[in-house]
């Protein structure tokens, strides 16, 4: 490699040892599949975790340097350079990468395990883990990138290694479906940044991000299509019907890596261009401000009348990203109008926001694929009771849960809180009125969808982990110990409650960030005053007082008694609540929107008076799926179909066709 002389060697040492290990490691399972033998797990997992901590160490001595960490890996790579930077926005998502990948190596050899045992089915784990480095690779590259080429060459090995992590367990016809959607998502998001790229070439003539800005009218189509390929690879409405079919049919380590990690490097990228090249173009901060708004209350709404459980953290993630893009247009608006502090605000927000829900995400993941792992479902109406049987899990996804309905202490709370305070500053200040009030809407709309979403996670924690079990695939065998997959949950929970705590430590670390975006010297610890830290030790004490001094003394006397039957015997699973009746009074309230249907069908010879069985089935129809997804494929088919036509199988016609793409593209050469 070709370095920079002003960059921090040990940084550059440390990236390359990050992107060595995860090649070797990529070389070792191809070699292992040649001499048709598995690759060790300790070996494969070594190079994993030690890629993960070399790059983690790589950012933070570059947070350290306080300078870009540039370098050149190859001079010629077709129109441009190979060339990577690592500067202060790069680091917090490095960082993130290098967290989840830890967590996700702990629960790995938990997932093969299990995995081998499931009958029918071998598991090759040197395809998985080939995939996995591959992953990792790519998403550290695509972050440290400099140009355009380098960027959509390394966006590519991403999004084709998680594809292909998708269908690791091939067989599932549901496993082949969800990765041709996710591959086809993609694919449209490539295009729409290759058009905007070369458009931006156009217009700078170089390919580097640094030397692109979108303050100029002739940008407006660029901006756009940025906006537009971000919010398809984010999973915005409405381009979010992969996100549930691909977080449901992933392996857990990999479902989280996809939904923590993969998610935010398009957040990365709007940061990237967008917000550091100074976007001011109306029509694109409202836009994105729209889709947002209606990504939140969407993805909340589908996610509280869902059974599966993965799929509902995956609608889950669609409200989370939606609020996201909305930080990212108002910081963006700010910035517009002459506000440097909201702006500022804002843009903390999101890039705290992103990375708490990076977190938390992947810790909600990690204990859902636990679930089915031992389950061996997500069904919520087939769990139950599971408190008992995996308390580390529970003690996880309550934590968890708690941070993404954005609950004091938590992390969740923090970034929220700027995002809240941002918009409540807009609505004062002296702009023009649609803006202040749109500020005060998305204050009542942001309350709404976090009530929602605490209802949400009622649901998921009290249909699964609470009562007696629904079915015999929840009365497993208790976990014993501390596992792998539980460490990992243990450590991304702590992560969660120390970056709530500590939110003012941890703003702190990203004030060059903040003043690498918003191109201002303001302390990100001054924009969050709330005392987190001595609140929740304050809250801990009086607690402890309360309980040793009254509820403690009280207990000593308490008697047990059974549950009030009714005289009907004792109480049996089908007298809990479910998933669906719990969801069901607000599924009603938004029935148009969600397509809620009850179907009830009663049984007997009287079934009028004395029925002998009653069943009732909620169904609930994806709106967006099946009818604009759904026409739009039955157009393409229609259109394939009629273009077959064009096939004749005759060389001449070819030609032809050969010679009228020729004048076509030389005559858009000359306009052009």
């Amino acid at each position: 490699m070709l370095f920079d002389l002003m960059a921090p060697p040990n940084c550059i040492l440390l990236y390359g040892l990050a992107c060595l290990a995860w090649t070797i490691g990529v070389a070792f399972t191809i070699i292992a599949d040649l001499l048709k033998t598995k690759l060790s797990n300790r070996l494969a997992l070594a190079l994993t975790a030690g890629g993960a901590l070399s790059a983690g160490m790589g950012a933070i001595g570059n947070y350290q340097a306080g300078i870009p960490v540039n370098f050149t890996a190859l001079k010629h790579f077709g129109l441009t350079t190979l060339s990577f930077t690592g500067d202060n926005l790069a680091i917090p998502f490095i960082l993130l990468l290098t967290l989840v990948a830890l967590a996700s190596t702990l629960s790995t050899r938990d997932l093969i395990d299990s995995t081998h045992n499931k009958e029918g089915h071998r598991f090759q784990s040197n395809h998985y883990y080939r995939l996995i480095l591959l992953l990792l690779l790519g998403t550290l590259l695509v972050l440290l990138s400099a140009n355009a080429i380098t960027f959509l060459v390394f966006w590519e090995v991403m999004s084709v290694a998680a594809a292909s992590l998708i269908t690791s367990e091939h067989v599932r016809h549901r496993a082949q479906r969800a990765a041709l959607a996710y591959i086809t998502a993609s694919r449209l998001a490539t295009a729409l940044l290759t058009g905007a790229f070369l458009w931006m070439y156009h217009q700078s003539g170089t390919f580097d991000f640094a030397s692109w800005q979108f303050q100029s009218n002739s940008t407006f189509p660029a901006a756009l299509l940025i906006l537009l390929a971000v919010c398809i690879k984010a999973g915005i409405w409405p381009a979010h019907g992969y996100l549930p079919q691909s977080y449901a049919e992933a392996p857990g380590p990999a479902a989280a890596l996809i939904s923590g990690v993969i998610g935010k490097t398009a957040i990365y990228l709007l940061l990237r261009l967008l917000v550091l090249g100074n976007c001011q173009h109306s029509w694109v901060i409202y836009i994105a401000l729209a889709l947002g708004t209606i990504s939140c209350i969407w993805g909340i709404l589908f996610a509280l009348v869902e059974r599966d459980l993965k799929r509902l953290l995956a609608f889950s993630s669609v409200e989370n990203m939606g609020l996201i893009i909305i930080a990212i247009s108002l910081s963006m608006l700010a910035r517009k109008e002459g506000l440097p502090v909201i702006a500022a605000i804002a843009v903390t927000g999101t890039l705290f926001h992103a990375f708490n829900h990076g977190v938390f995400k992947s810790l909600l993941m990690l204990a859902a694929s636990t679930i089915d792992k031992k389950a061996h479902t997500r069904d919520l109406a087939q769990l139950g009771g599971l408190a008992k049987r995996l308390p580390w899990t529970m003690l996880a996804f309550f934590i968890g849960s708690v941070a993404i309905c954005a609950l004091p202490p938590s992390n969740g709370f923090a970034s929220k809180w700027l995002i809240y305070q941002a918009f409540f500053r807009m609505a004062i200040e002296s702009v023009p009125l649609h803006d202040r009030a749109i500020s005060l809407a998305m204050l009542g709309i942001l309350s709404f969808v976090g009530a929602l979403s605490l209802a949400c996670y009622t649901k998921a924690i009290g249909i699964a982990f609470l009562g007696r079990p629904r079915s015999k695939q929840a009365q497993f065998t208790p976990e014993t110990g501390l596992s792998g997959s539980a460490m990992a949950l243990v450590i991304l929970s702590a992560i969660c409650v120390f970056l709530g705590t500590s939110a003012g430590i941890c703003l702190r670390a990203i004030t060059p960030a903040l003043a690498e975006l918003n191109g201002s010297g303001i302390d990100a610890a001054n924009l969050f005053p709330v005392a987190v830290a001595q609140l929740s030790l304050f809250g801990l004490i009086t607690a402890s007082i309360i309980y040793l001094c009254i509820l403690g003394p009280r207990s000593t006397g308490m008697k047990t008694y059974i549950t009030w039957d009714c005289g009907y015997g004792p109480l049996s699973a089908r007298a809990e609540e479910t998933g669906s009746s719990f969801s069901h009074p607000i599924g009603r309230i938004f029935s148009q929107v969600l397509q809620l249907k009850v179907e009830t069908n009663i049984t007997g010879r009287d079934r009028r008076h004395f029925p002998e069985g009653i069943k009732v089935e909620t169904r609930m129809t994806p709106f967006i799926e099946t009818t604009v997804y759904k026409r739009f494929i039955e157009m393409v088919n229609f259109s394939s179909l009629t273009l077959t036509r064009l096939q004749t199988g005759s060389i001449h016609v070819h030609l032809l066709y050969l010679f009228l793409t020729m004048i076509v593209l030389v005559y858009l050469g000359t306009v052009l």
